[in-house]
């Protein structure tokens, strides 16, 4: 999951940065 790490915290960040 070392290459997906970044997209992962991209994916998760949005929302939470959305509210």
């Amino acid at each position: 999951k070392a290459p997906n790490f970044p997209l992962d915290l991209a994916a998760i960040d949005a929302p939470s940065i959305n509210g």
